[in-house]
């Protein structure tokens, strides 16, 4: 099991590999950082920014860093939770939110 830390340099460097340039808790994209001024995983309404955000043609690619595969999802029943719980420990669903 890779910490956060080991994780992120190893997203960062996969990333490259296949020319994606991705930004690391920030984005200079105006566009994107206004979407993320009210973003915050702990449901506050400030700012919140994932771990990895790409442009990638015509989309945005958002991933979040969790050092245990057990804290990739949370689901409620069919659906994924967005529980301040879920949005602040599980991966997909802190992206999600």
């Amino acid at each position: 099991m890779r910490n956060e830390a080991d994780f992120t340099n190893y997203i960062q460097n996969r990333l490259a590999a296949v020319e994606i340039f991705s930004e690391t808790q920030s984005t200079r994209n105006i566009e994107l950082d206004g979407a993320l001024k009210t973003a915050s995983k702990n449901q506050t309404g400030r700012a919140g920014y994932p771990d990895h955000i790409a442009l990638v043609e015509d989309f945005v690619l958002v991933m979040e860093d969790k050092a245990d595969r057990l804290k990739f999802v949370l689901r409620d029943g069919n659906e994924i939770s967005q529980s301040v719980d879920a949005t602040q420990n599980y991966a997909v669903n802190g992206a999600l939110f």
